[in-house]
């Protein structure tokens, strides 16, 4: 193949590349006007687990069946695994009074607690029923909190087919869990 075809070849599979640019959703900020007593100075949030096909950027949908679907013309904003520990730090610092931060802790003391979320459920459904479900850990770094290990599974429901409404739902079931981490396993 001389120099010239290469080049063609090239050029010809940038432009079929190109096709529609993607949808990109954020996650809306969430007001709580809930504030909860908490007993712990500080909290750091390492890096949730997400499921495989929650961990994508393509936004994946439950059908009836079981079966996930995605569309690569809509995906996330933001690396959904850092989109939704961040969540969970902005949701534990409006609700409480804890200095909150996600890993690497970036102040010079050891946070008080250590917190672990893993997800075995995160899951849009086509009927309009989010659900989050798996385990937290709280984790004593520099304090007398007794550690704990809680199981959690809520859900919410929005609009199917309308991804402004995913991501509001999304953002209600995080502040939610915050809410739910912070009455039960920060006091």
């Amino acid at each position: 193949m001389n120099r010239i075809s290469a080049i063609a070849l090239t050029i010809a599979a940038l432009v079929a590349g190109c096709g529609a640019t993607p949808t990109r959703i954020t996650l809306p900020p969430v007001q709580t006007t809930q504030s909860i007593k908490v007993s712990v100075r500080s909290v750091e949030v390492t890096q949730v687990s997400l499921p495989l096909y929650a961990e994508s950027e393509e936004i994946a949908v439950a059908a009836d069946n079981g079966t996930l679907t995605s569309d690569k013309a809509l995906l996330w904003a933001d690396d959904p695994k850092r989109a939704v520990t961040q969540a969970l730090v902005t949701n534990l610092a409006d609700l409480t009074s804890a200095k909150v931060a996600a890993e690497p802790w970036p102040f010079d003391q050891y946070p008080d607690v250590r917190l672990i979320v893993r997800f075995d459920q995160f899951l849009p459904r086509s009927n309009g029923i989010f659900q989050i479900a798996g385990q937290y850990y709280v984790a004593r770094v520099n304090s007398n909190v007794r550690e704990s290990a809680q199981r959690f599974d809520l859900t919410t429901n929005y609009t199917a087919g309308d991804p402004v409404s995913l991501a509001a739902a999304q953002a209600g079931l995080l502040r939610d869990l915050a809410a739910k981490i912070a009455s039960a396993s920060l006091k």
